[in-house]
């Protein structure tokens, strides 16, 4: 259920007034102000949502009720709430103190108007209605939903906690491949079919599974070789065949997600999550699946025939 509401609602007020106090001493952190954006507010189960207009409003509510159904489809759990506050400009957003959020930890989606997404899509020669299109808003905050759901889980002391990654790109203690594999089942349908097309079209160049599950992000590499990739609403390759690759890379992410929900149902990458937090491999894992094989090599060709079926 969305409900329109007029004050700072949740997440928001906590952190206000949390970073408020500290404005007492003032130093390099930016500090909140409620003057930033309008009193387009609204409060769910699942996030609560702060932006500057009624289109941006109304149609990042949308994207954000349609992510948290494809994460509960997939997880067999509700996502916790996250908050996404819209913004007209990167200005606008330093003044609101996002980046001081950030540091505390707040699982907070910062994202811009629509009218400004198209300005960056048009600076960096893209198509400037590609952002709205394939409604990108659903994959960052799948991406939040995850975090924060990663953090809830640690609270519950499922296990050992594995030591965090010393890199900066992705989840600092799960694996690129599941972080980005949450992140891409919330995203819109027509999106995520372009992605399966993509990898039917080229599963003879897919990442063995016994690589694939330890590999880096592939744009992890582009950003460090170039840090202005990541400029617009999107990592962006130097290269066609770095771009295919990471097309690919998604592609791979999000099939064999959906391939175990398949086989074992929601709950399983849920076990897959744990498992990963305790450091344990996929073999490890899969050992304690019903219907898949704990051998990667027979998992991997399972998978292939399942995807070449139309899965």
């Amino acid at each position: 259920m969305r409900v329109r509401v007029n004050h700072a609602v949740l997440i928001f007020a906590v952190v206000s007034a949390g970073c408020q106090g500290e404005a007492d001493n003032p130093g390099p952190a930016e500090t909140p102000t409620t003057t930033a954006v309008s009193d387009y507010r609204a409060v769910t189960d699942h996030y609560e949502l702060i932006a500057p207009n009624q289109t941006d409003f109304d149609s990042a509510a949308r994207d954000l009720d349609a992510a948290a159904a494809q994460f509960e489809q997939h997880f067999g759990a509700a996502p916790p709430p996250i908050l996404v506050l819209i913004f007209e400009n990167p200005e606008q957003m330093q003044r609101y103190g996002v980046a001081n959020m950030q540091m505390q930890d707040v699982p907070v989606v910062p994202w811009y108007t629509e009218q400004y997404m198209r300005e960056l899509a048009i600076k960096a020669g893209s198509d400037p209605g590609e952002a709205g299109e394939q409604r990108i808003l659903m994959h960052e905050a799948g991406h939040m939903f995850f975090n924060y759901y990663v953090t809830q889980l640690s609270e519950n002391k499922f296990g050992e906690v594995r030591s965090v990654r010393e890199d900066k790109y992705g989840h600092g203690i799960i694996r690129d491949w599941l972080d980005e594999a949450a992140a891409l089942i919330c995203e819109y349908e027509g999106l995520k079919e372009q992605r399966r097309s993509f990898l039917a079209q080229n599963i003879g160049k897919r990442i063995p599974l016994d690589k694939f599950f330890t590999v880096d992000h592939e744009y992890k590499e582009e950003l460090a070789r170039n840090p202005k990739a990541s400029a617009g609403p999107e990592v962006r390759m130097s290269d066609p065949e770095g771009r295919d690759r990471g097309l690919l890379f998604y592609g791979q992410a999000l099939s064999l997600a959906e391939f175990f929900v398949d086989r074992e149902g929601p709950d399983f990458m849920t076990q897959v999550t744990k498992g990963h937090y305790r450091g344990e491999t996929m073999s490890e894992i899969l050992g304690r699946a019903k219907n898949l094989p704990a051998d990667l090599r027979q998992l991997e060709r399972e998978w292939v025939a399942w995807v070449k079926a139309g899965g």
